[in-house]
């Protein structure tokens, strides 16, 4: 998955299938996964179930915020790297 696709295709998720009300869980293989990709996925579930509990997630970013601060991140990394 490329680096703008990352926090658009779960956020993104949220606004599809919030109308209906119906649970939806999204399962992420952490083996194929790096870190960053699914912690970005997760901070954009306002529940997620760690260790078998489901609970309200203290780190979810509403879904048209996650893209802006996906954009920053970029933009502080490139000028690091020059």
């Amino acid at each position: 998955m490329t680096g703008k696709a990352q926090g658009f295709i779960p956020a993104g998720l949220n606004s599809v299938v919030q109308p209906f009300g119906d649970p939806v869980i999204c399962l992420y293989d952490l083996a194929k996964l790096s870190g960053d990709i699914v912690i970005d996925a997760m901070r954009t579930r306002p529940m997620i179930i760690i260790g078998g509990i489901l609970q309200e997630n203290p780190f979810f970013v509403p879904p048209d915020e996650l893209p802006q601060e996906l954009r920053e991140r970029k933009a502080k990394r490139d000028i690091a790297d020059t």
